[in-house]
């Protein structure tokens, strides 16, 4: 069945994620990155998550501020904030597949299983260009 394969697919691409966002909070020494007083991203343990090392919202916005493009997207895919969209993603497939799983069973509209089918092919969309990816999976 196409939707079990295309989880399946979701699911190896969210693994491979979930190494390599541990392998960075290792390498970095925590799983909390932000941005220190001078605005510098931080890759080390933060005492708080969130962007100020100091953790105060009054702080945030300067620092964000001296961040450049390229400092303020790292900070951003912090493997903290990574692995917890990580687990978000894995609730979907699995709502998804008990929708599909109702569906196929009765006990569900058949628009319920098409919207589990469309939400699965949207959260494979970032990996279109991957080998494994089939172009049935794009929505029309």
């Amino acid at each position: 069945m196409a939707e079990d394969e295309l989880a399946a697919f979701l699911r190896e691409r969210l693994d491979e994620l979930e190494t390599a966002a541990l392998a960075a909070a290792r390498s970095a020494g925590g799983l909390f990155w932000g941005a220190d007083a001078a605005g510098d991203v931080v890759l080390e343990p933060m005492q708080e998550p969130g962007m100020a090392a100091a953790g105060e919202a009054d702080e945030i916005a300067p620092l964000v501020a001296e961040l450049d493009d390229a400092g303020w997207h790292v900070a951003l895919q912090s493997p903290a904030r990574v692995l917890a969209g990580i687990e978000a993603k894995r609730g979907l497939i699995d709502q998804c597949l008990m929708w599909q799983r109702e569906a196929a069973q009765g006990g569900r509209g058949a628009v319920v299983a098409i919207v589990a089918e469309n939400v699965l092919s949207l959260l494979a969309l970032p990996w279109a260009d991957h080998e494994d990816y089939q172009p049935v999976w794009r929505l029309s």
